[in-house]
C-alpha cells in the first residue's frame, strides 16, 4: 500500500553518503533509488512511497522506502 509523503530532500554524509527525505511530520525516510530531481539539498518534494520491511544495508538510518511516484514542489 502506498503512502503520500511531503517533505524535503537531505544529503546524509554517513556510511558513504546517501539522499534521504525528511517528512513534514519529522519522519526520516531512506529511498532505495532517489530520483535525480530530488538530489538538491532542501528541495521540496511530494511522493508516494511503499515502506520496505525486509531492507538491509549499510545505512542504518530512517525507514527504507521505495518511491512509486513523485513530483517536485515549488523549486
Amino acid at each position: 500500500m502506498s503512502t503520500r509523503v511531503i517533505g524535503t530532500s537531505e544529503f546524509q554524509d554517513i556510511e558513504g553518503g546517501f539522499w534521504a527525505i525528511k517528512t513534514e511530520e519529522g519522519e526520516y525516510l531512506r529511498p532505495q533509488m532517489m530520483p535525480e530531481q530530488f538530489k538538491i539539498e532542501g528541495a521540496k518534494i511530494e511522493c508516494m512511497v511503499e515502506y520496505l520491511e525486509d531492507d538491509f544495508g549499510f545505512q542504518m538510518w530512517g525507514a527504507a522506502v521505495q518511491i512509486v511516484s513523485f513530483k517536485t514542489v515549488g523549486t
